[in-house]
């Protein structure tokens, strides 16, 4: 069932991967390409605590679990460790500075050398997919599959983005409606904000204009209104869902960290100007420990020591066949913070109490691209109740390749859809693979 090695895609940089055969047809059914995120985060993470067939046991016994509603119950499901440098991927040069372009021509090489080292899947339906930072990845991929179609043929048959990064800007800016609509912040602070630096109106505000000049008044109540959401003890990846990786007496999370939930994405770290890098300091988003030494960062509120555990196990190591001197991280933060950035069906589903990608930044893409609404936002029926809403949109042209966007809500549910409602997130797949919506 697992086809696991190295796909070299440059003469430094070699990316891992995990293949998961169908468990219904597999010489016949399509192929699922699967990214997580980050930037620098390992697709592992979607392999052993999301959609794999079988899930990491939550208790530490390293148990594998069998998964129901594994994603390749009716597909080949690829997962790739991407870019170089995160996960099992490594680069012999030691150089980790990448970003969004060379990102997508490294992705692109390793699916060509993927469908080259095994023909079988060449002219199957190809979908590609994944989450968070992935809206990013996603398009980029599929405008190089479009354009080199004539020199390589991909059957690309669709795009799935889970609660996507489409656009950090607009994150950026509606974090905070976000997070005020859903009683975190304080209404005094939220109004005097209001007034002051958004002329009365904070939903078409600015925000990120905002935070370019230091030691302003407007810069420090945005300072105050992010620590209020990034408070180390509410989970950012879904408001409703408990803190998994609660902060002990033992390690703390300094205070000084303005946008520790941000703390990979390179557009908040190097466009939004030194004053922000200086404040958050790599050092400024780990965690302290009483002894005044620093662990790895974390992503808060998720935990993640138990798959670190046991993708680092030598006989989990020696299985993978994985070089001595790799070790596993669920992210790479050192390569974070180096990290600059016909119709095809593209969908996007977001788990709506996720602030983190809150469903917002999808909303409010769609008409910046320009596109046409086809059908507003209805319902969707799961087990005869409501799973969610979907939003339907005409086809629009993205650098080289024609798209048609869909937006589904899903329900009660946060950032990582396919682990915290499976089910769902299964039944959204199905959807996706047929276009049966």
């Amino acid at each position: 069932m697992f086809i696991y090695c190295y796909l070299q895609v440059s003469k430094t940089k070699f990316l891992h991967y995990v293949l998961t055969k169908s468990q219904n047809n597999p010489d016949k059914d399509p192929l699922i390409l699967w990214l997580n995120g980050g930037p620098g985060c390992s697709s592992l993470l979607g392999l052993f605590t999301e959609l794999g067939p079988y899930l990491l046991s939550e208790d530490g016994s390293n148990k594998l679990i069998r998964n129901p509603y594994a994603w390749n119950k009716n597909a080949n499901v690829l997962f790739l460790e991407s870019p170089a440098g995160v996960g099992y991927s490594y680069t012999t040069d030691g150089n980790l500075t990448t970003n969004d372009d060379e990102t997508a021509n490294y992705n692109y090489e390793a699916l060509k050398q993927f469908l080259n080292k095994f023909p079988e899947y060449k002219g199957r339906p190809t979908f590609i997919s994944g989450e968070s930072y992935a809206g990013v990845y996603l398009p980029m991929l599929a405008n190089l599959i479009i354009k080199r179609q004539k020199k390589f043929p991909i059957n690309l048959k669709g795009v799935l983005i889970g609660n996507g990064m489409l656009s950090q800007i607009i994150s950026f800016n509606t974090t905070p409606l976000y997070a005020y609509g859903h009683a975190i912040i304080d209404e005094e602070l939220w109004q005097y904000f209001g007034k002051k630096c958004c002329k009365g109106c904070v939903d078409t505000c600015n925000i990120v204009s905002l935070v370019n000049k230091t030691n302003t008044e407007c810069y420090n109540l945005t300072v105050s209104i992010f620590r209020s959401i990034n408070n180390g003890i509410s989970n950012p990846y879904d408001i409703y869902r408990d803190c998994d990786n609660m902060l002990t007496k033992s390690k703390i999370l300094t205070k000084n960290s303005l946008l520790g939930m941000f703390s990979r994405t390179p557009f908040i770290l190097k466009t939004l100007g030194s004053s922000l890098i200086t404040e958050n300091k790599l050092e400024n988003l780990k965690i302290q420990s009483e002894d005044g030494s620093y662990d790895e960062p974390i992503i808060p509120c998720i935990n993640g020591d138990i798959l670190t555990k046991y993708l680092n196990l030598p006989k989990v190591r020696e299985a993978f066949h994985i070089p001595n001197n790799i070790t596993w991280k669920e992210c790479n933060y050192d390569l974070s913070a180096k990290y600059d950035q016909q119709y095809v069906p593209l969908w996007a589903h977001y788990g709506d109490t996720d602030i983190v990608c809150n469903f917002l930044i999808g909303e409010r893409v769609a008409p910046q691209l320009g596109i046409t609404l086809l059908t507003p936002k209805t319902p969707w029926i799961f087990e005869d109740q409501i799973g969610g809403t979907i939003t339907k949109y005409d086809g629009f042209t993205l650098l080289t390749g024609k798209f048609k966007y869909t937006q589904f809500s899903v329900r009660g549910v946060g950032h990582m859809v396919p682990e915290w409602a499976p089910k769902r997130a299964f039944y959204i797949l199905t959807q996706f693979l047929n276009q049966t919506i």
